[in-house]
Formats: C-alpha cells, structure tokens, sequence
C-alpha cells in the first residue's frame, strides 16, 4: 500500500463554559456524548455514546517574527502570501555600523594573531651574530682606550700634522716660480702645435670634405690643448684666497689638537661612552636570544581569543539584521516597508499550509477513551455534507487549566489523511486557517 501524505491540521478545542464553571471564558471539552445512560435499540441492545468534539484548523506550524532590535528597513524582498524556503531572506536591516563593527573586529583578530605569530618565533640567527659583532667591537674599542695610545697612533697624529702643516705653507708660497715656468713652458709648447696644425688646415680648407679631413681633427685637438695650458698657467700664477688659507689652518690646529689628545690618553668621558656602549651591546645581546615567556604567551593567546569572541559577537550582530525564514512556508501577513523605521515588535506571520493539523481540547474522560492512531472523521460547517478523514496524532501527556479549581483538559493533535482514498482534494484544497471543524471519534 503506497505511503499516505499526510497534511497536518492543528485543531484548538473552544469548548463552552459550563453554567457552573468559576470564571466565565473557561475553556472546556465541547463534547457531545451520546446517550449517557445506555438507550435500547429496536434488537434490545444498548446503544454506546459517540464521541465528539470541536476544534478549529491551524496551520502544521507558524510563526510571528520581528528584529530582536529596530532598527531602518533596508529591503523587504517578499510579500504577503508569497512561498519561501527555508532560509530564504524575509528582511533586512542597515547595516553600515555594524559592517564597520566587523570590520574592526576582524582587524583586531588579524593584529593579535600576527603578535602571537611573532611571539612564538625562535630568536634570529642573523640578528644574533650582528649584535655579537657589535659587543665585540665595543669591548675591543673599550680595551685600546685602556690601554692607552701605541707608538703607531703617535705616528699617525704627527703625519696628519705635518702633511696639514705642508699644505698650508704651500699655500702661503703661491704662486711657485717652478710651478710658473713649468706651466708656461706647457702653454709655449701648446702655442707652437697650434700653430702647425693651423697651417696645415690653411692647405685643405679648399676641400669639400675639409670637416672630416686629418688636419681638421689635429686642429681641434690643438686648439683643445692650447686652452688647457692657458689656464694651467692662469692657475699657477694664482695665489691662494683667505678661504683657502683659513682652511688650511683650521686643519692644521685640528691634527695638533689630535696629536695633543692622542699624547694626553683617553679622557673619562671616552672611557665612560666606551664602557656604556659595551652595556648597550650586552643588553641588545640578552633581548635577541630571549625566547617568549609561557605566561606571555598565554596573556597573548587570551587577547587573540578575547579579540575572535568580539568577532563572533560582531558576526552575530550582524546576523540579527536579517531576517530569515525558520521553515518553508506562506508569508501570510506583512505589516514593514523598505525605509521604514522598525521596533523590536513581531511585523511578518509565516505559516507552514502543506500540513495542517486540528488540535481539540477534551475533558479528561474523553481523554481516556482515545489513543494515538485512531481513525477520526472530521465535517465542516463551512461545506456542508463533506467529511475527510483523520487520525489522532498525539494527545498531551499533561493536562491544562484555564483557571485554579477548574477542570483539567487535554489538547489532541489529528492528521487529515490526504491520499486516502475518496479524500475530496478539492475540499482538502478550500481548507482555511482558522475554520471550525466537528470531529467524530466514534463510539466510545
């Protein structure tokens, strides 16, 4: 036997208050039992009492939703009595701050996690070998000014003080009479090229091709030469300027200055700034070996997870701004717009229609006499004459009161048996929340 699709139809019992029930609206069982005291049939039997009762049609499930805060409708891509699916996008909220609340967020992690990263690297090699050559250098540094100044370093300071002497008599002595002749004799010797290469150029100049000829090119370099020493000669006929002379001499007290203190010893003052370099060195030394502590690796993973629950929380923020739908459904009211300004309030109702189901409210002695499985016949005021058939899906394991002292009831679930045969699928089809609908248990 093919498996039957059921549709699941919730039906509320509105049972009517007894005259002697406190607290008028009571709900109780609107049960008609039939014959309570056993009626004779025509063959002598008696006949046993029905059970029935009333309810109301609801869908399988529903829901009202809304934004757990307000906040200004960016979109609203559904409307009233449109299918969804589950998941699907019902609404949407702006969300320009809390984008940038993930944003910032997400920057967060990314920085802690690269301080961890960082934290968690072995020491550098590289650097290591650096700052050694470097405490090396200082503590070699440190050593020659102790030991005071070699014979060498007397040699040099006094080299740099005759060599700045030297220059500054030279320049005193300008201009050089030898310098002069030597220069002039150049410019002679230059004066006399140019002349034969002149000539020589004076036998060709006729030529077309004179420009590329050899003698164009000898004149040209003579010309070149003879300029040359023209001002060779200008320059050894020079005298040295103030500026020149003031410099010479500055860089004579300079080496004289030098040799004093190279002669005198280190002063306390270098002594200090080449033990304090040494410390520098040694400090730089012990912070590049230095592996990471345990505990401030802990402190930095605590930040890192500290930073991604902030991330989570963004996330899920952000996540409130939407509205999706819990299951697949009808939207069936839809009370927002787009650009509208929302509360916190419920504005949207989606109902699941492919499955309805009938729920009643019974007395507790009709409540005893049903079980889960039981055929139920079901007839509604609306079409007259028409009957589908259901079955008791479940009955509630407590009971409910509409009051204190008030007679307990109990809700019974039915399920209309939709592919049983001669089920009228247009009658299944015209169903409509809400429709009251008589129920028939049969005999007790």
């Amino acid at each position: 036997m093919r498996a039957r699709r059921l549709i699941v139809i919730v039906v509320i019992l509105i049972v009517l208050a007894a005259a002697a029930c406190v607290g008028g609206g009571q709900l109780a069982a609107n049960l008609v039992r039939q014959g309570q005291a056993a009626r004779p049939t025509p063959g002598g039997t008696a006949a046993r009492p029905r059970l029935r009762a009333q309810g109301e049609v609801v869908p399988a499930r529903w829901a009202e939703l809304g934004f757990i805060g307000g906040g200004v409708m960016a979109e609203v891509p559904v409307s009233a009595g449109q299918q969804v699916q589950a998941g699907d996008v019902l609404a949407r909220l702006s969300t320009k701050d809390l984008d940038l609340a993930v944003r910032a967020a997400g920057d967060a992690v990314t920085m802690h996690q690269a301080n961890l990263a960082h934290l968690q690297e072995p020491p550098d090699s590289v650097a290591i070998a650096a700052v050694q050559a470097e405490l090396e250098a200082a503590k070699a540094a440190l050593e020659a000014l102790q030991a005071g100044p070699t014979a060498v370093d007397l040699a040099a300071a006094q080299a740099d003080v005759a060599a700045a002497e030297a220059d500054l008599a030279r320049l005193r002595a300008l201009p050089d009479p030898a310098a002069v002749a030597q220069a002039q004799a150049q410019l002679d010797k230059a004066t006399i090229a140019l002349q034969r290469a002149q000539a020589a150029y004076d036998q060709v100049q006729a030529r077309p091709d004179v420009a590329m000829s050899p003698q164009s090119l000898a004149l040209q370099e003579a010309t070149i030469d003879h300029e040359a020493a023209r001002a060779a000669l200008a320059l050894a006929e020079g005298k040295a300027t103030a500026a020149e002379l003031k410099a010479a001499q500055a860089r004579v007290a300079a080496a004289e200055a030098s040799l004093a203190a190279t002669r005198e010893g280190p002063s306390a003052a270098d002594l200090a700034a080449a033990r304090s370099r040494v410390r520098n060195a040694e400090s730089a030394l012990s912070q590049a070996q230095e592996t990471t502590s345990e505990a401030d690796l802990a402190a930095a993973r605590a930040s890192l997870s500290e930073a991604e629950l902030q991330l989570s929380r963004a996330n899920a923020a952000l996540e409130t701004a939407i509205l999706r739908a819990p299951f697949a459904g009808t939207v069936m009211t839809l009370e927002a717009a787009a650009g509208q300004m929302v509360s916190n309030s419920l504005f949207l109702t989606l109902a699941d229609l492919n499955w309805q189901v009938e729920t009643v409210d019974v007395d507790e002695w009709v409540a005893t006499r049903i079980v889960p499985g039981q055929a139920v016949e079901l007839s509604f005021p609306a079409f007259e004459g028409e009957k589908l058939a259901g079955t008791v899906k479940s009955i509630d394991a407590r009971a409910k009161r509409a009051g204190a002292g008030t007679d307990p009831f109990y809700t019974v679930v039915v399920t209309l048996n939709r592919e049983q045969s001669g089920q009228p699928p247009a009658l299944v089809a015209a169903l409509r929340w809400g429709m009251t609908v008589r129920l028939d248990f049969g005999e007790e």
